[in-house]
């Protein structure tokens, strides 16, 4: 949720404050290339074990390790003009990390659940997502302001 807001709705907020053209913003859009093909990862995801965490946990606890990495290093360049491919490759860099992770977390809960509850562990997992990305979102916009 949190990734999501920042990249869909932050960003480009503070990148229109320092001028750039309305014909540039396309570029955002590269951060959700990693949503785009996440059923191409999802294989990856089922074959590839690691570790002692197990299967599922190894790749949430990864991912998740590598997503702070990506935006730690969002944060140490000051947004600017010049710096705009760079901010969107880290964008696009911790979009993929969290892309991976949602697999993982997805397919955890697909296996932890019986036949019978999976329709409704599903539709609480999409919508704690939607919830967490109200929050998120209303917090960015608060903390920005």
């Amino acid at each position: 949720a949190f990734p999501f807001g920042f990249v869909t709705l932050m960003v480009p907020a503070v990148y229109t404050e320092l001028g750039l053209p309305l014909a540039s913003f396309w570029v955002f859009s590269l951060a959700t290339v990693p949503y785009w093909f996440k059923w191409l990862w999802a294989p990856i995801v089922d074959r590839r074990t690691h570790g002692r965490f197990g299967r599922r946990k190894t790749w949430i606890l990864s991912t998740a390790l590598f997503g702070v990495i990506a935006y730690a290093g969002l944060a140490i360049f000051d947004p600017s003009l010049e710096r705009l491919w760079l901010i969107v490759g880290l964008l696009v860099v911790s979009q993929f990390s969290v892309a991976l992770g949602e697999i993982a977390i997805y397919a955890y809960c697909s296996e932890n659940l019986d036949d019978r509850d999976r329709a409704l562990g599903s539709a609480l997992i999409v919508a704690a997502d939607n919830v967490a990305y109200l929050i998120a979102t209303a917090a960015l916009v608060a903390l920005y302001e």
